[in-house]
């Protein structure tokens, strides 16, 4: 293969969610390990995996004797049971497939539909910052920075904030039960992760 570039991200993805050494192999299906890297990187880094994916497949000349010589101490694709170029086009697929489903607000609706659900009070504590801070707490620097730039979009192209985003997140976040308005609570979330950033930097 002609690298020009590296394929750093797909390196990274196949060396932390695949190592050998983290046992993967029987005790999770690779959709299952896909979800958890869809349910822990920020939407940025997605998109940078799919254009590796792309590169990747494009540039090689044997996809299926390249892909074992580069990942051969992290992914055996015959004890996994599929051919290289399967398991990087279902990668691309399942990751591009959650992009365009989430759209312009996936980091939004991760913190809302992950963090604010039916339980939060129960898990996190009964104000809108006892769960914020579990977001602060559990999330990297790059999901809050894609969760700021979400919200700001979000605010500014709204022609109707408060009934857009009732209709959005009606069933995780209800903003009359928490005495609150949407304005006001992404705001809010908005200048705590501001907050949370300059202190970590």
């Amino acid at each position: 293969m002609k690298r020009e570039t590296k394929t750093q991200y797909l390196d990274n993805f196949i060396g932390a969610y695949f190592n050998q050494n983290c046992n993967r192999f029987g005790e999770a299906t690779i959709d299952e390990v896909i979800t958890e890297y869809i349910n822990s990187e920020p939407p940025l880094l997605m998109k940078k995996l799919i254009k590796d994916i792309d590169y990747f497949i494009r540039n090689s000349e044997d996809v299926e004797k390249e892909f074992k010589e580069l990942y051969r101490h992290s992914f055996n694709s015959d004890l996994w049971k599929t051919a290289a170029s399967n398991f990087l086009n279902h990668v691309s697929e399942r990751v591009q497939d959650y992009l365009e489903f989430n759209g312009d607000k996936m980091e939004l609706n991760r913190l809302i539909g992950a963090y604010f659900n039916q339980d939060c009070e129960i898990i996190s504590g009964p104000e809108i910052d006892d769960t914020i801070n579990d977001y602060l707490e559990t999330t990297t620097k790059g999901m809050k920075r894609e969760l700021l730039e979400e919200i700001k979009s979000f605010i500014h192209n709204s022609k109707d904030l408060e009934k857009e985003f009732k209709e959005l997140y009606r069933y995780d976040f209800n903003p009359d039960l928490w005495e609150t308005t949407a304005l006001d609570f992404l705001n809010h979330v908005s200048k705590r992760v501001r907050d949370y950033l300059d202190n970590d930097n």
